[in-house]
């Protein structure tokens, strides 16, 4: 692991309170901010600001992406509390943090055993649903 989770814990807190876009904005402590107002109960990483933030950052979320995302949301809730302390105890449990914008995008047919526990970006096409019955026994 490149970093500790406690390390993690405080690289996802320093990227979201400070990550500045290229128009010079606070994007994430903007996002959190106007979260209560919209009532929203997620947050939208792109993948690509992590990279450019921290590369080292980057490769734990790819590599273990189970502990860096229960960080990242641990470090999200954080700094929600301080904006606004009663919408985030009213979404502490449902609050999820969501990563998008990973550079490179498998097939379904390409998945192997080499990506287990990674994180990976999916391309495909749902061909047809149909409504989950439920089966009594």
């Amino acid at each position: 692991m490149v970093y500790s989770e406690s390390k993690l814990y405080d690289q996802f807190e320093f990227f979201l309170k400070s990550y500045r876009a290229q128009d010079g904005k606070l994007k994430y402590r903007e996002q959190i901010s106007r979260l209560a107002s919209e009532q929203k109960r997620s947050i939208l990483i792109n993948y690509q600001d992590i990279i450019r933030f921290d590369p080292e950052l980057a490769v734990s979320l790819a590599e273990f992406p189970t502990q860096a995302i229960e960080e990242c949301t641990k470090a999200a809730l954080e700094t929600i509390k301080i904006e606004n302390l009663d919408y985030a105890l009213s979404i502490e449990r449902e609050f999820k943090v969501r990563i998008h914008g990973l550079p490179e995008r498998l097939n379904l047919r390409n998945i192997t055993s080499k990506y287990i526990d990674k994180m990976i970006s999916l391309g495909g096409m749902v061909v047809r649903t149909s409504e989950i019955m439920p089966l009594l026994k």
